[in-house]
């Protein structure tokens, strides 16, 4: 396993905030649980695209670049080993605690990664209105799709139902 060294403000994000009261959106976390079913893609990464659109910021190359960089080796050494196991022992868990002990685990591991990519940028406090937001949602998702080569409905879906929850839905958007 790679030497990953652990991000400092894990315990202070904006971002975890940001991550855990979108992804309680049954809308989001079904979108954002398809698009890493189907295409491989990072959840974190996802609501890490969301999260610097409402933040007033892109998501380019050069940033995704360096937020990768920061949070790909946890993701690929910690927590995607972490889900498979939690994946395989959900239907018959070597015993029940051992399996909500792995999926605590998990959800720690994920805290941290979001710590990382939090760290990679760095933001000032003014908000974008809703217009803005939403262009920037779908900027940064665009450039996610490219980084993946995902299909575009993968995440159409993603943006509607982030937009939904946080107010930005613009019904010309989507046509």
């Amino acid at each position: 396993m790679a030497s990953v060294q652990e991000p400092k403000n894990a315990s202070k994000s904006a971002l975890w905030t940001f991550a855990t009261s979108v992804y309680a959106d049954p809308a989001v976390s079904r979108a954002a649980l398809i698009a890493q079913d189907q295409a491989g893609m990072d959840v974190n990464l996802l609501l890490f695209a969301a999260w610097l659109a409402t933040s007033g910021a892109q998501l380019d190359e050069a940033l995704l670049e360096r937020a990768e960089r920061l949070s790909g080796p946890w993701r690929t050494d910690v927590v995607q080993p972490l889900r498979r196991l939690r994946r395989s022992w959900k239907q018959s868990p070597p015993h029940e605690s051992a399996y909500a002990a792995i999926k605590d685990l998990e959800l720690a591991a994920e805290r941290k990664q979001l710590a990382f990519l939090e760290e990679s940028v760095c933001l000032d406090d003014e908000r974008p209105d809703a217009k803005t937001c939403r262009a920037l949602l779908t900027a940064n998702l665009r450039t996610l799709r490219r980084y993946y080569s995902a299909e575009q409905p993968l995440l159409r879906e993603f943006e509607r139902a982030v937009a939904a929850a946080l107010g930005t839905a613009d019904e010309n958007a989507d046509r």
